[in-house]
């Protein structure tokens, strides 16, 4: 048997059964194609869109305040209580976050044996499956993943405590 009479004996199978696809079924298709499009767009465009759902988001949390405050206060005040409430809330997030790095900021070199212990496992466990892992095995590249883990670690903590300190 050759290759040409396979694709002959399923072409005839493809004409003699008909597929037949009901509208649910493409409209199901439809909603997945459309879901991943959307996710592409908003991940091509992250930038812009999670800045902008963030705002979307703590005006939809603000707004019953902000309606209650304006029948009861001129419009003007109303606006005032409301970010100073905002500001109380996100401080006091900040500084939740600032203690909670405070309690961990001491343990972090146990935090770092134990890393350091399964990334080891880790490797080990690559190496019996065959995988290339001389790259990342070398005493340089786990010092580089080290050092880049605690600068941006680093980084957040400088972030965050510029939102506390200042006057």
């Amino acid at each position: 048997m050759t290759g040409e009479g396979i694709v002959a004996n399923n072409s005839e199978i493809a004409q003699a059964v008909p597929m037949r696809v009901s509208g649910k079924t493409i409209q199901i298709l439809l909603a997945i194609i459309a879901t991943i499009l959307a996710i592409a767009a908003l991940k091509a465009t992250s930038a812009i869109t999670i800045p902008l759902a963030f705002a979307f988001f703590i005006a939809v949390l603000v707004h019953p305040l902000q309606c209650w405050l304006n029948r009861h206060l001129p419009h003007w005040l109303s606006l005032v209580i409301v970010m100073v409430v905002l500001a109380s809330v996100v401080g006091l997030a900040i500084g939740a976050l600032l203690l909670s790095a405070e309690i961990v900021e001491p343990k972090a070199p146990q935090y770092l044996e134990r890393l350091q212990q399964m990334f080891e496992g880790a490797m080990a466990w690559a190496r019996q499956r065959g995988l290339p892992v001389e790259q990342l095995s070398s005493q340089s590249s786990q010092g580089q993943l080290t050092n880049e883990a605690l600068g941006g670690l680093k980084f957040l903590w400088d972030g965050l405590s510029l939102f506390i300190e200042a006057p």
